[in-house]
């Protein structure tokens, strides 16, 4: 009986965890790439663009501000552009 709540646990946790993925990447805060190993077998790598997250205090409340990494290919368009 506790071998089917472990693996119902699991579950749970890797649905929970695909979500989670699914939002961070509509709000541009992962990137994903495709990884293959020797064998063939393929796997989906996850990398933070998340450089930093600054909270202050203000008079008003809080104040949150993000800062992304820029990928390479979006800080070369921008440098191609400006040219």
């Amino acid at each position: 009986m506790s071998d089917d709540r472990d693996v119902a646990a699991i579950a749970t946790l890797l649905a929970d965890e695909c979500t989670r993925l699914d939002e961070f990447g509509e709000h541009d805060l992962i990137v994903e790439r495709l990884q293959l190993d020797a064998d063939g077998h393929h796997y989906k790598v996850y990398s933070a663009t998340l450089d930093r997250v600054a909270i202050s205090l203000t008079d008003e409340g809080f104040d949150c501000r993000l800062t992304r990494r820029e990928r390479m290919a979006d800080r070369f368009t921008q440098f191609v552009e400006e040219m």
